[in-house]
């Protein structure tokens, strides 16, 4: 599992396609695919944030070389903006570090929701 940048205008329609998010790649061998699992910044938790950690829609994740901690929510993405399979390796996606294992595990067993 990586933890990398990917540019909006891949991922979703956005009034800002040059600003870029993060998200937890990796490939789930059993089901054939690859998946990107969604996050979002806890430096400041508004009360919309605050209650999806409350009732388990997101869950924080301290990870190594990052100074706060980072909410990975329990959904991932499995194609892009036109529909497409997602690719594991990309010109698209700027890797940032790679994830422990023990880690990796925890994510993969909590992101089991997909984005529709």
């Amino acid at each position: 599992m990586r933890l990398i940048n990917i540019k909006n205008k891949y991922i979703f329609h956005s009034d800002k396609p040059e600003q870029s998010h993060r998200y937890l790649l990796y490939y789930d061998r059993k089901y054939k695919e690859t998946r990107l699992v969604k996050t979002t910044h806890l430096y400041e938790i508004p009360e919309k944030k605050k209650y999806k950690l409350k009732k388990g829609y997101i869950k924080e994740f301290k990870f190594k070389g990052e100074y706060l901690p980072t909410g990975v929510k329990n959904e991932y993405i499995t194609k892009d903006i036109n529909g497409n399979k997602l690719k594991y390796k990309s010109l698209n996606y700027k890797n940032k570090r790679a994830i422990p294992e023990n880690q990796a595990k925890k994510i993969k067993a909590f992101a089991k929701y997909t984005d529709k």
